[in-house]
């Protein structure tokens, strides 16, 4: 009998890629250097402040900061870069609540805000629809361009 194929993607039963955790991991030091940076976490916290629901302000920047990785990083597939959603989410009410525009975040606003970002990401892209771009200077200024992240 053939034993199947193992793919970076498809480790051994058990036992995670190391390849796919040095990946995740440099995604999320990127994504840290971007929403952490005092200039770019301004301009973040500005934009979450335009929508009225924490969960739909949150998960929308998510998508921005996540778009940003996945044109940096090149090569990475929707699907890796996304699975760090959560986290970045985390990190976003983090500083949502540091700012003061939210006064509590628990568990059920992260949970909301993740469960957006993936329906937004699962959803086919519209051919007549205009990406949304991040706001003039968001993280294009170059303040926050992590060099060469994930190759």
């Amino acid at each position: 009998m053939e034993q199947p194929v193992q793919t970076p993607a498809q480790p051994a039963q058990g036992k995670p890629d190391p390849a796919m955790i040095n990946i995740y991991q440099r995604l999320a030091l990127a994504a840290m250097k971007i929403i952490y940076d005092p200039k770019v976490s301004q301009q973040l916290v500005q934009t979450m402040k335009t929508a009225g629901d924490p969960a739909a302000a949150v998960s929308h920047v998510a998508t921005v900061v996540i778009s940003q990785l996945r044109q940096q990083s090149k090569g990475i597939p929707p699907e890796t870069a996304n699975a760090i959603a959560p986290m970045v989410v985390a990190m976003l009410f983090e500083v949502g609540h540091a700012a003061g525009l939210f006064k509590t975040v628990d568990k059920n606003m992260v949970t909301m805000a993740v469960d957006l970002f993936k329906k937004d990401a699962e959803q086919p892209a519209q051919p007549a629809a205009t990406p949304q771009a991040a706001p003039p200077g968001l993280i294009s200024s170059g303040a926050a361009q992590p060099a060469a992240m994930v190759q």
